[in-house]
């Protein structure tokens, strides 16, 4: 190991041992997230009718993005919706659960604060259909 490599290991050694190393991501970028999922819906070859990909929107949550096509207003079908964080985690859901609950029970999945990165994938814990 050359010297240059060793200084840079131990001096990054000590930063993290000092608490001085953020863990924390970048927020992803709000087109990186619709891209994440318009490249899973059309990968899985999912039934798109009515839930034009063109429109999808990103909303940022604390964190990362609420991915979804907004619903045409008087329609009360379900609609899928897509919770991405900023370290990649993904999770599928839908209009049909609590929007607040579901938020709270994504960031209590995490096994650090959010934005702390380190996640694993998750399996989606609602309801799935498009």
């Amino acid at each position: 190991m050359s010297r240059n490599v060793y200084r840079s290991r131990s001096a990054l050694y000590q930063f993290s041992a000092a608490g001085l190393l953020s863990t924390a991501p970048e927020p992803m970028p709000a087109e990186q997230a619709i891209s994440r999922v318009r490249d899973y819906i059309t990968g899985r070859q999912l039934d798109t009718t009515g839930y034009p990909l063109a429109q999808l929107t990103a909303d940022r949550l604390r964190f990362g993005w609420m991915v979804h096509v907004p619903a045409p207003e008087n329609t009360p079908a379900h609609r899928a919706v897509f919770y991405l964080a900023d370290d990649g985690e993904f999770v599928q859901s839908s209009s049909a659960i609590d929007h607040g609950q579901f938020v709270a029970a994504f960031e209590q999945r995490l096994p650090r604060p959010p934005r702390a990165g380190g996640l694993t994938q998750r399996t989606a814990f609602a309801d799935s259909s498009p």
